[in-house]
């Protein structure tokens, strides 16, 4: 895998760089949050990057920060999410941003680039339980209500839901497996 690329920056687009390393031309894609921060032509660049390879098809995704590249890959392995999409999020919104997003307003997910109300539940499915792991279990509690009432459930029905599968699991278990949980007995 190539972790980063630093060389001299030849030309840049909103989407789209040319990066020259070692006597080697890169076309990189990036969101367009980067393009607002890169230099001018010339300078010198260090990008965190991501390769991202399918069938017929290889492309180096470029970030400036550690971080902004995680979240990339992390929003491809939702299901039903591809580098353009996952782009179009990081354009819009930082990490630390779209992270308050999952963890205090999921319903505004789908007011991103790509994003309907069935990819927003899976983001919230998929990703909500590593993204909230760190929280009180009060707090997972509420999260996984307003999860539940994202995903079309009434406040009421909600809370009392996901009261009794928190009975029904473990004490350990994560956010993800009490929606899913609630999500069967709904």
């Amino acid at each position: 895998m190539i972790e980063f690329l630093k060389g001299i920056l030849k030309a840049k687009k909103p989407s789209h760089l040319l990066l020259e390393v070692g006597g080697i031309g890169y076309g990189i894609e990036i969101p367009f949050s980067v393009y607002n921060e890169l230099g001018q032509e010339g300078s010198e660049v260090q990008l965190f990057t991501h390769l991202y390879v399918r069938e017929n098809v290889m492309q180096i995704y470029g970030f400036l920060r550690e971080n902004e590249r995680d979240m990339f890959v992390r929003l491809l392995s939702v299901s039903g999410i591809g580098p353009r999409t996952a782009l179009g999020i990081l354009s819009r919104v930082s990490p630390e941003e779209f992270e308050e997003m999952i963890k205090n307003s999921p319903e505004t997910l789908s007011h991103l680039p790509g994003i309907g109300k069935k990819i927003g539940q899976k983001i919230v499915l998929e990703l909500a339980g590593e993204i909230v792991s760190t929280l009180p279990e009060d707090e997972v509690t509420r999260q996984a209500a307003q999860a539940l009432v994202t995903l079309g459930a009434t406040s009421k029905e909600a809370k009392q839901l996901v009261r009794k599968v928190r009975q029904e699991l473990p004490a350990s278990a994560s956010l993800e497996e009490i929606i899913k949980e609630a999500l069967r007995k709904l």
